[in-house]
């Protein structure tokens, strides 16, 4: 399921910087991101199996967003650990921004579109029908951060490129 939300959220939020005419690193590092968003779930997952699936447990019950339980029972989120981790690695700032951001934008000193944008919007419309479901809340756009950026009224045509590459992958599997 994580697999296959990841690649949908790197599809979409690539699709979403190409509708926005970005510049190829651009389109390729909200790509990156998409896929690696996620990444600190594993990191969780395989260091501390009893903790995320305490973690998880505890958000389904109490129908808070699995980042939420996870800073509350283990101290830091998945996106905070992805973006340590992806840090160190020495990957490109935009990509770790967007990793430790996805969720919650606002929280991010931004004034342009970036992959975060791309990404945050991408993750949102994954999980709305699309990406796989969970037994907790997922998160909302963040509409004040896009109407900080002056882009929500690009939503419309970014959800429109996310049902297009749908379109595309109902094509190849007939």
């Amino acid at each position: 399921t994580l697999w296959r939300h990841s690649l949908t959220v790197g599809s979409y939020a690539q699709a979403i910087a190409r509708a926005e005419k970005a510049p190829k690193e651009l389109v390729n590092d909200a790509y990156t991101a998409g896929l690696l968003h996620d990444a600190g779930e594993l990191v969780i997952a395989a260091s501390c199996p009893e903790g995320y699936t305490r973690a998880y447990a505890h958000a389904v019950e109490k129908n808070v967003p699995l980042a939420e339980a996870e800073k509350e029972l283990l101290g830091c989120s998945h996106a905070e650990i992805g973006a340590y981790l992806l840090g160190i690695w020495g990957l490109p700032h935009p990509i770790v921004e967007a990793v430790a951001y996805h969720q919650r934008p606002s929280r991010c000193v931004a004034s342009a579109f970036s992959p975060l944008t791309a990404v945050h919007v991408a993750d949102v419309l994954a999980w709305k029908g699309r990406g796989g479901e969970v037994a907790y809340p997922v998160g909302r756009i963040d509409r004040p951060f896009l109407q900080g950026l002056g882009v929500e009224d690009r939503m419309q045509d970014w959800d429109a490129a996310c049902n297009a590459l749908n379109a595309e992958e109902d094509e190849c599997d007939e």
